[in-house]
């Protein structure tokens, strides 16, 4: 690696798992900066940490503006106003996946309902291949599947 705790595009790409297109593109929106200029290009520790926060604002499904906002906490390490900011794209990033984590669970209730009746009817058939189809232990019954649906949801 570089000395002075600076790095090539490569060796971030090499480190963080992303494309050489991924960090200029972060580059482009301006939500990283470099030293240099075209292949001679150099990123900080402070642009790492940056790119670290910008991956972890992907895992948790914010928009690439919710991510600006998160990033600007940093550049005014202190102030309440930002921090107010934060906690408030985390209410609503914690929202929006609860929603989906609900919306899964349904998903899946109702998959599990389908597939068990297309399972039964397979199985009252006398066409061949009807054996090969069976209702699975490790599968809940719809009653089961939608306790587990309610267990998810609860707090």
């Amino acid at each position: 690696m570089a000395g002075q705790g600076s790095f090539t595009r490569g060796e971030v790409c090499e480190m963080l798992g992303l494309t050489r297109r991924a960090v200029g593109h972060y580059e482009n929106l301006e939500l990283i900066s470099s030293a240099g200029h075209g292949r001679d290009k150099r990123y900080s520790r402070r642009e790492i940490a940056r790119l670290k926060l910008i991956l972890r604002g992907r895992r948790f499904g914010m928009s690439l503006e919710e991510i600006r906002q998160w990033l600007n906490l940093y550049s005014e390490e202190g102030k309440m106003r930002q921090l107010l900011v934060w906690v408030d794209i985390a209410d609503q990033r914690l929202h929006a996946l609860r929603a989906e984590r609900a919306d899964l669970a349904q998903r899946i209730e109702e998959l599990q309902i389908l597939r068990d009746e297309v399972a039964q009817t397979i199985s009252g058939s006398e066409d061949v291949g009807a054996d090969r189809v069976e209702r699975r232990p490790s599968q809940p019954s719809a009653a089961a599947a939608r306790a587990s649906a309610a267990a998810l949801l609860s707090p």
